[in-house]
């Protein structure tokens, strides 16, 4: 997708820092979960004004019941691997795990340090405007031992493929 964005815009949203950002994950290793809960992540909740638009809308209309968060992950963070739980997601439309699907688009390109390994894929050297997706309980990582805030819109939704 050609990024239509301005990322300098996503740069200035106001990220709330959850003290507990790992909240919505269950845990691989669960000897691990220190790890898990010294992750610093900002999130912003919902889709900003800057990213609404029609060209969002028609790449990702094979989802439906679509929800958005903006993430920015600091230097110096890993989230070990993990699937997610979709708690809020499955309570409110009521959908069985193994049809939700995540989608991370990247808002800005990969940097020193920034990565995405989904199962046994990596995701290497992404653009602004690629993207990646996993369905229901997928094993995944995600981290940041670079020197920039990495930037990615996270589309939760509703997927019968």
């Amino acid at each position: 997708m050609k990024p239509y964005w301005n990322i300098e815009e996503i740069k200035k949203l106001d990220f709330e820092f959850p003290n507990n950002p790992t909240r919505g994950f269950n845990f691989i290793d669960p000897q691990d979960e220190h790890r898990y809960n010294s992750v610093t992540a900002g999130l912003y909740h919902g889709l900003p004004t800057c990213l609404i638009s029609e060209e969002l809308e028609t790449k990702f209309n094979w989802l439906t019941n679509k929800s958005y968060a903006v993430t920015k992950m600091l230097p110096g963070n890993v989230l070990p691997t993990h699937y997610d739980k979709y708690s809020f997601y499955n309570k409110t439309h009521n959908v069985k795990i193994e049809h939700i699907c995540r989608v991370i688009l990247f808002l800005d390109d990969w940097k020193l340090g920034h990565f995405l390994q989904i199962k046994d894929k990596d995701v290497p050297n992404w653009k602004a405007g690629d993207w990646a997706y996993w369905i229901g309980s997928t094993p995944h990582i995600a981290g940041n031992i670079g020197l920039l805030d990495r930037y990615v819109l996270q589309i939760t939704g509703t997927y019968y493929g």
